[in-house]
């Protein structure tokens, strides 16, 4: 089987694999361990590294939107974002790397929504995740960015991961390196 044949075999398996969503804590640790499994087997028979990591980073992808819609009020659908950072936003995620993530808001939240990004960072946590996160508002993002490089860097490496879009849209155009930092700096 050559190079090709194996990644699209493995590809396959891969997808079929994310059908099966996990709906309760013990599943999406049996999930995430099932997944890093199969991972781990594709990689001792040679399988190309950046397919690894990009399904390694897909993986995630899948089991945070699934936890996410679970935990989080239907309210943040509109007025949060959850944004992949650092190498887990190019997709570049090693198995024993943290999960860099943003929760991006419109606004400071209430009790009840900050109270459900608290669960969810703790089932994080639970799963076996390592996780480095921030959570911050627009104006917040803005701010830090203008400040400090590795945030505006940190943020020009970040990918949509679920809830509203139109946040992460704006978020993306206000961190235009352009008009954050000049060349010279």
């Amino acid at each position: 089987m050559n190079a090709f044949e194996h990644t699209d075999a493995f590809l396959r398996h891969y997808y079929e694999f994310l059908k099966t969503q996990p709906t309760r804590p013990a599943q999406y640790k049996q999930y995430l361990k099932q997944a890093r499994e199969l991972l781990t087997e594709k990689f001792h028979e040679g399988l190309d590294i950046r397919t690894l990591l990009h399904a390694h980073s897909h993986v995630i992808d899948n089991l945070l939107k699934g936890l996410w819609k679970q935990i989080l009020p239907k309210e943040a659908e509109h007025n949060a974002t959850l944004v992949a950072v650092g190498g887990y936003g190019r997709r570049e995620l090693h198995p024993q790397s943290d999960i860099d993530l943003l929760v991006l808001l419109d606004a400071p939240p209430n009790e009840l929504f900050s109270d459900s990004i608290g669960r969810f960072i703790t089932m994080l946590w639970d799963i076996g995740l390592e996780v480095g996160h921030s959570v911050r508002t627009l104006q917040e993002c803005d701010s830090a960015a203008r400040q400090d490089l590795t945030i505006i860097t940190n943020l020009i490496e970040s990918r949509y991961i679920t809830g509203s879009h139109d946040l992460f849209e704006t978020l993306a155009q206000a961190i235009d390196p352009k008009l954050m930092w000049s060349s010279q700096e």
